[in-house]
């Protein structure tokens, strides 16, 4: 039982000591016309529902139409997210980097991002 725990406590510790830290692209974050924190409306959906704001003139509980929102990977509906926006036309999308090729970047939205988010935007 002891030893159970002990291993369970160091594979533990060894992943708190090995985990990478999700690092907010500063880039990004400047760049976007509007920073949320929301979450995707439905598994399929284009739209996300914004529970707190960052940065831009946007009311929590408001919906968003993102264009670009299916190009997102691993973009799931039952967890929140910090979005850097931009605008597009009457809508928005992800806000992406001149020359960028990858996915577009949305970030779980944990207490560490939103405070990486915060400190670019001050």
């Amino acid at each position: 039982m002891s030893l159970t725990a002990g291993w369970s406590l160091a594979l533990s510790l060894m992943d708190l000591w090995t985990a990478k830290a999700r690092i907010v692209s500063p880039d990004q974050i400047s760049k976007a016309h509007v920073v949320v924190v929301a979450r995707r409306t439905g598994a399929a959906s284009d739209r996300i529902r914004i529970e707190r704001v960052l940065r831009g003139d946007l009311s929590p509980d408001r919906e968003l139409r993102v264009v670009n929102l299916a190009d997102v990977p691993d973009l799931s509906h039952d967890r929140s997210y910090l979005f850097p926006l931009s605008s597009f036309r009457s809508d928005f999308k992800v806000t992406e980097l001149e020359g960028q090729r990858d996915a577009p970047l949305v970030y779980p939205a944990s207490p560490d991002v939103i405070e990486q988010a915060k400190a670019i935007l001050r």
